[in-house]
């Protein structure tokens, strides 16, 4: 899937801990935070 040079997408990978991404977009100055079946605006 394409997204574009404009996001950044980063993971958190402790395993006891709940799964998280960020998105950022270049343009853009709000995050969206998804985690543990939850969807964030920062």
């Amino acid at each position: 899937m394409a997204m574009g040079k404009g996001f950044r997408v980063y993971e958190k990978l402790k395993p006891p801990s709940p799964h998280s991404l960020i998105l950022e977009h270049r343009n853009r100055k709000d995050t969206v935070l998804f985690e543990s079946q939850a969807v964030a605006v920062l």
